[in-house]
């Protein structure tokens, strides 16, 4: 809606074949199979709803994804909520955002990769700016197994 948000999925189909997917609130998921070894995974791309009372629903909708598909997976995007102070450069956590994003990667028994080159991921861009953490990715251990060589910490 307006000029904010929006969702995009591209793959390289010499290297995936796209197997299923499903359209959620804010996310797209997809279900690949990786041609060279018959591997299959699913990717899902999320923006986080900005509207205070409906990341509930937002939440509970990636939980289902994981219903959808309990195998090798990654969530990626902007997930518009920072999991510790050492997220932001001032200011204080939102308790409860932060408590949807870190109960969810704990129930789901996702790793958060950390960042390299930089702190943040997004900024206000005003003189004195803030500063924060909203983009991820979340693998599932299977994922970054299977994934290794190409994620770096």
């Amino acid at each position: 809606m307006g000029a904010s948000g929006g969702i995009l999925s591209i793959w390289d189909n010499n290297r995936f074949s796209k197997d299923d997917e499903i359209l959620g609130l804010n996310n797209i998921s997809t279900l690949f199979t990786t041609k060279d070894n018959v591997f299959k995974w699913a990717v899902t791309n999320v923006y986080s709803l900005c509207e205070y009372n409906a990341r509930a629903e937002f939440w509970k909708d990636l939980k289902k994804v994981r219903h959808w598909w309990a195998g090798p997976i990654c969530f990626a995007g902007d997930f518009n909520v920072v999991r510790l102070d050492e997220e932001m450069n001032r200011g204080e956590v939102d308790s409860r955002n932060s408590s949807f994003l870190n109960n969810f990667i704990l129930q789901q028994e996702l790793v958060d990769q950390s960042l390299v080159g930089g702190s943040y991921t997004w900024s206000n861009n005003h003189a004195d700016p803030l500063l924060c953490r909203l983009d991820r990715f979340l693998f599932s251990v299977e994922f970054e197994e299977a994934f290794s060589s190409t994620i770096t910490v």
